[in-house]
């Protein structure tokens, strides 16, 4: 690309603002969209790191133990939104695995976003919502200026560019983004509330369920 940007006509006789506009959007662009061939070990390896030393623990044990860690391998690139501890250990505690690993899932975008891009995503063409690697389920995120917090299906983002590679970003959240009442489950955050009031105290186990996905072996989803 940089070579052909260098090959333009000496003679150039249009707008340049216009003209350097877009070079400075494709620029933009292509150091967003990363290296075409994904992430390296090297650079999941660090994105882990930054993870634990922020104190997202759990959330950097399940990426690097499950199958996200070799989907995001396999090419391009990705924006990982961290829920905290407590969050996933609530969750872990009170859903079905299936559950949980769909979970993880909704919390991964297959593009990698910047605060900055989130911020102003017309720029990148990209709208309000963001798919995931969870099938046919969206995120919504909404913000105001420079000044404001970042909300991401509900969820603020405490802690943005957690961090940042050439085709990982990640960003760390206040709480958890609930995909249970979406797929037919009970939320596990609720119906922890709902056994406090009742019993006293949370129970621990299954979550009854509506509309179910069937993880597959290789990490995929059937509905």
């Amino acid at each position: 690309m940089m070579k052909q940007l260098l090959s333009f006509p000496a003679k150039f006789t249009g707008d340049y603002s216009t003209f350097f506009t877009v070079i400075a959007l494709t620029l933009l662009i292509s150091a967003t969209i990363g290296d075409k061939n994904g992430a390296t070990e090297e650079e999941i390896e660090s994105m882990i790191s930054s993870l634990r030393s922020n104190g997202y623990d759990l959330f950097a044990t399940a990426i690097a133990s499950s199958y996200l860690r070799f989907h995001i391998l396999s090419g391009g690139s990705y924006t990982l939104f961290s829920p905290p501890d407590f969050a996933l250990r609530s969750l872990h505690e009170s859903s079905h695995a299936s559950v949980y690993l769909q979970t993880l899932h909704y919390h991964v975008a297959p593009r990698r976003l910047a605060c900055s891009n989130l911020r102003n995503r017309s720029a990148l063409f990209v709208g309000p919502y963001l798919d995931t690697l969870l099938p046919r389920r969206s995120l919504l995120v909404v913000n105001g200026t420079v000044l404001d917090d970042i909300m991401v299906d509900g969820v603020r983002v405490s802690v943005p560019d957690l961090y940042l590679g050439a085709n990982i970003a990640v960003h760390g959240l206040d709480g958890i983004f609930v995909v249970a009442g979406k797929l037919g489950f009970a939320s596990p955050v609720n119906a922890m509330k709902k056994q406090r009031k009742h019993h006293g105290k949370p129970r621990h186990g299954h979550l009854e369920s509506g509309e179910a996905l069937t993880v597959t072996v290789d990490g995929g989803y059937q509905i």
